[in-house]
């Protein structure tokens, strides 16, 4: 008798303690996946909390947070940053096509103050040129392009609509027009230039896992 009552008390602390640990788990705030394992070499990880998002970028880019918007103002003639509403920007600096018409590049992040029939509604870019899903959330994508006292910017601008916000996220480049140089003295940032390093930041964008709720 005494060995049976030992048993069915065993059997429910057995029970008891599974519960805990199982409500232990499901309590537990999820933390961020980590891109560790499938890290490329050279490319660093970072966070942006105010999106909601992991991702990764190349070493040979820099970083520039929100707090750091003050740095990114006049780094290209043609601004690729824009430190008004940035919650972070990948930069390229010239230093990577050195000797060239290259005048820098960005990926650049933001959450933009306005409604969701606005925020499909880009300057520059009547109607979107497709959709891309990054992560699970539906992005619309536009071509921008924009010229300036012998400069001249192109590239992508993706919009989406998530957590009540307008998301937006931009791959562009800029570069001189390489007639305002003397002949021989610079070499020209090339379309297949171009189309290397504008692979490499769509690729930054490709790495996008949205983590948690957007912080207001």
């Amino acid at each position: 008798m005494k060995a049976k009552l030992l048993i069915v008390l065993f059997i429910i602390i057995a029970l008891v303690v599974g519960d805990l640990y199982w409500f232990s788990r499901s309590s537990e705030t999820p933390s961020p996946e980590s891109p560790e394992e499938t890290l490329a070499p050279g490319w660093n990880r970072a966070e942006l909390f105010d999106m909601g998002i992991l991702f990764a970028y190349p070493s040979r880019a820099e970083l520039y947070t929100k707090e750091r918007r003050e740095e990114v103002r006049g780094l290209t003639y043609i601004p690729v940053c824009d430190p008004d509403t940035m919650s972070g920007c990948v930069v390229y600096g010239k230093d990577v096509f050195p000797g060239s018409t290259f005048s820098g590049s960005a990926v650049s992040f933001a959450v933009l103050p306005i409604n969701e029939t606005e925020c499909y509604s880009v300057d520059n870019a009547p109607q979107n040129s497709g959709e891309k899903i990054f992560d699970t959330v539906a992005f619309r994508r536009y071509e921008v392009g924009d010229a300036a006292a012998g400069h001249y910017l192109k590239g992508n601008i993706y919009r989406g609509w998530k957590d009540g916000r307008c998301l937006e996220m931009k791959s562009t480049m800029t570069m001189t027009n390489i007639g305002v140089y003397e002949p021989g003295t610079i070499k020209e940032f090339t379309e297949a230039d171009q189309a290397v390093l504008f692979a490499e930041m769509e690729s930054v964008l490709d790495t996008i896992r949205f983590q948690w709720v957007m912080r207001r």
